[in-house]
């Protein structure tokens, strides 16, 4: 199958990935306020993992197959998409990103440090199954303290709720949910296949097409999902989904760890990547934690930071 082929199939899968992830958001909020849950819960938990399945299946089958570099670019380079990209360029466009209060200091510092963990467990150079439990044990406790701490005032309310709600409404949402959210993972799953034996094609090295090609492709849920949930006003949605899924790459870098450890083969790209991921996570923390927003110029230096890093893997890796 020649290159034109696989760019035209990178389009449709694209295409149904757009209505896929339309389909997973309303529902998604169906479902939520049927449940009087906290939207921006179901969103961090539930739709952040969700859209995490093409890194999950990259990191599984690139670790099955030995080849750990994909999947250490794809996570640092996705978590720089998500902040830079998503939450920076919506900001930098569209406008201040409101977060209201629904990160507590505590909460942010939290995220940050979850997000880089597996950084810093990786200065030695290799993740091992030890790091990797260590990991996931963090993210763990994590979440589970976001879902306790978010969702504490509503439990009676939520059991009291389920008693009165539209039984055949909810199963329909919850099937609908599922078929979109099918969608999505299968969708992006062939447009990222697709994007790598494009890049393949063009003797992109394997890394670079982590942390560039698939750090796009792998987010392309989440890009999707953004740009409905700010069509329909539903910025928790957004938020929580951006943040939650970045969140999510500590889980996914540490299952694919375990499976395979992961070894850093060149230190010069690694460091750099670093340095960038360690920047945008540090200046998204202070930015919320100032105000409990982004505004437009502070969504700029995200959005630049993003730019910044595209250009200067662009200029020494492949040019």
């Amino acid at each position: 199958m020649d290159i034109l082929s696989k760019a035209i199939i990178l389009l449709a899968a694209l295409f149904i990935l757009g209505k896929s992830a339309d389909i997973v958001i309303k529902n998604l909020i169906r479902i939520s306020s049927s449940l009087s849950w906290n939207k921006f819960v179901v969103a961090f938990v539930i739709l952040g993992i969700a859209t995490s399945t093409p890194e999950l299946f990259v990191g599984i089958n690139s670790a099955l197959d030995g080849n750990t570099q994909l999947s250490l670019g794809n996570i640092m380079g996705a978590t720089i998409v998500l902040i830079g990209l998503i939450i920076g360029g919506t900001a930098f466009f569209v406008g201040k990103v409101s977060l209201s209060n629904l990160l507590t200091p505590k909460e942010i510092f939290l995220m940050g440090g979850t997000i880089l963990l597996p950084i810093f467990m990786l200065l030695d150079l290799e993740l091992s199954r030890i790091d990797a439990i260590v990991c996931i044990f963090a993210y763990t406790i994590y979440m589970s303290y976001m879902y306790l701490t978010h969702t504490k005032h509503q439990r009676n309310h939520i059991k009291s709720t389920i008693e009165h709600i539209n039984q055949l409404t909810l199963q329909k949402s919850i099937l609908m949910f599922l078929v979109g959210f099918i969608g999505v993972s299968v969708s992006a799953r062939l447009a990222v296949s697709n994007a790598l034996s494009i890049a393949q094609a063009l003797n992109i090295p394997t890394f670079i097409i982590g942390v560039l090609i698939f750090a796009i492709g792998t987010n392309l849920p989440e890009l999707v999902l953004a740009l409905k949930a700010i069509k329909t006003k539903n910025k928790n949605i957004v938020l929580g989904n951006v943040l939650g899924s970045a969140t999510t790459n500590t889980l996914v870098i540490s299952l694919a760890s375990i499976i395979n450890p992961t070894q850093v083969s060149d230190s010069e790209v690694f460091v750099s990547s670093a340095i960038f991921l360690l920047a945008i996570v540090a200046a998204f923390s202070y930015f919320i934690k100032t105000k409990n927003d982004i505004s437009k110029e502070e969504g700029a230096i995200l959005f630049g930071l993003y730019a910044l890093f595209v250009v200067i893997e662009i200029a020494t890796k492949i040019l």
